[in-house]
C-alpha cells in the first residue's frame, strides 16, 4: 500500500504540474508557463551542473540523482554560489531508472532553473518537472528551448520572472 501511494503522489505532483502548466503553452504564450513557474519557485536560476551523484534512496526503493549546480545568474530567489538538486532516476552500478516527465540533470549542462526548497532535506527540486529546466541550446548561445517547444532568450526569460515577482 506504501508503495501504492507514493506512486500516487508522483502522479499527483506531475498532474499538478502540467495543469499549472498547460494553459499557457497551450496558448503558445511561453512567456505566461515561464511565469506560471516562476510563480510558485523559490529560486529561479542559470546554472551549471558541476558534480551530480546518483544514489538509492535512504528506504531503498529508488534511485536518486543530487546535482551540484553552481548559479551564474540569479533571477528569483536566494542562493549560495552552489545549490543542491534532487531529482528522481539515475543509474547506480548496473540498474538504471526514470521517471517520465522528470528532470534530468548531467554534469556540464548549462540551464535555467526552476526550483523549490525540499521539505525533506537540504536541497533543492525542480518545479514542474522536465518543464522547470529550461536547458540552453549550444547552437544558439544565450536562448534555452520551452517544454512547448518555443525559444526564449535569457533576457526573456528574466523580464517575465520579474513580472511574476512584481504581480
Amino acid at each position: 500500500m506504501k508503495r501504492q501511494t507514493k506512486r500516487m503522489d508522483v502522479r499527483q505532483a506531475l498532474v499538478g504540474a502540467l495543469l499549472v502548466l498547460l494553459p499557457g503553452m497551450a496558448r503558445g504564450d511561453a512567456g505566461a508557463a515561464v511565469r506560471e513557474l516562476a510563480r510558485e519557485a523559490d529560486v529561479v536560476m542559470l546554472g551549471e551542473c558541476v558534480h551530480e551523484e546518483a544514489q538509492w534512496s535512504a528506504d531503498g526503493r529508488v534511485i536518486v540523482t543530487r546535482a551540484t549546480l553552481r548559479a551564474k545568474r540569479l533571477m528569483k530567489g536566494t542562493a549560495g554560489d552552489e545549490v543542491v538538486v534532487q531529482v528522481l532516476g539515475g543509474t547506480v552500478g548496473d540498474v538504471s531508472m526514470g521517471a517520465s516527465h522528470g528532470a534530468t540533470i548531467a554534469p556540464g549542462e548549462e540551464a535555467v532553473f526552476f526550483l523549490r526548497r525540499s521539505s525533506r532535506g537540504s536541497y533543492h527540486v525542480v518545479h514542474g518537472g522536465n518543464a522547470g529546466k529550461l536547458a540552453l541550446e549550444p547552437q544558439k548561445r544565450g536562448r534555452v528551448r520551452t517544454a512547448s517547444g518555443a525559444t526564449l532568450s535569457l533576457e526573456e526569460i528574466a523580464a517575465a520572472v520579474e513580472a511574476e515577482a512584481r504581480r
